[in-house]
């Protein structure tokens, strides 16, 4: 039998600071203690994994949504899973008593952060 989970980035990420840089990322000097905020927009990933417990192994596929583009859940769970079954960024056997979570976090990190064949 074959469980599918899914993980979803988010639109955009928060980063505080508490010095202000000129254009180049040189931190300005004689500037008063401050704290600001920036928003930044990163493309939308969605990332499936797929257990199937008769082989002991995960599959992974991943879609990527970009910031242009209006995401859509339905439609990246859809292209995730399809990869995971056809084409999977990664397949890992997993270990008699592995706890199959922590396998999906790590594999999932390494999607997200571009480490996929």
């Amino acid at each position: 039998m074959k469980s599918a989970k899914y993980y979803y980035t988010p639109a955009f990420q928060l980063r505080s600071f508490d010095i202000i840089c000129d254009a180049n990322g040189t931190p300005l000097e004689n500037v008063p203690s401050t704290i600001g905020i920036y928003k930044k927009e990163f493309p939308r990933i969605a990332v499936c994994s797929i257990y199937d417990r008769k082989k002991q192994k995960l599959y992974f596929g991943h879609c990527t949504c970009s910031t242009k583009d209006l995401f859509s859940r339905k439609f990246a769970r859809k292209v995730s899973y399809i990869r995971a079954e056809n084409k999977p960024d990664f397949v890992v056997d997993v270990p008699e008593g592995a706890k199959v979570s922590d396998i999906t976090r790590e594999y999932t990190h390494k999607i997200i952060n571009g480490e996929y064949v």
